[in-house]
């Protein structure tokens, strides 16, 4: 009996202990913020890094691409180096198809850093959040074509 009691702890430990390794693997923040464009995701993948390489102190690095029901998600790294700042955006680009209406396609921004300042965040409420997203706003993605309106 008290074998058994301790083969059930040891199963019921082992049980948490996998269902905590995969929760931790599988979770991906949802983004902060969303920017909607009228083209499909590889027409915006060239467009964003087109854009990002034009603009001095802006680099961009494709982490990762999940493909999943013929649909592609893609992950990247946009950086930023200027005299007094360095900022790092991790964002993706996937398509969205809904069940009424057009497809369109998302840049979601999933975190921003302040790599001086040691702040930001995977939350809008994180400190410096708000802040460091007007750089990725104002010097790139608002002057990107194709935006939905």
């Amino acid at each position: 009996m008290k074998i058994k009691k301790i083969i059930l702890i040891i199963v019921l430990i082992a049980i948490l202990y996998f269902v905590y390794f995969i929760v931790m693997f599988s979770y991906v923040y949802p983004p902060i913020k969303e920017y909607c464009f009228k083209i499909n995701e590889i027409a915006l993948e060239k467009k964003l890094i087109s854009r990002v390489k034009s603009i001095p102190g802006w680099a961009i690095i494709k982490t990762d691409s999940i493909e999943r029901d013929e649909e592609i998600t893609y992950y990247y790294d946009i950086l930023y180096q200027g005299k007094s700042q360095d900022y790092h955006f991790d964002c993706k680009i996937e398509i969205v198809k809904p069940i009424f209406g057009t497809s369109y396609t998302i840049i979601g921004v999933i975190g921003v850093f302040d790599n001086t300042k040691n702040t930001g965040g995977y939350k809008i409420s994180d400190p410096d959040v708000k802040e460091i997203l007007k750089k990725l706003d104002f010097e790139l993605i608002n002057k990107m074509e194709g935006q939905c309106k």
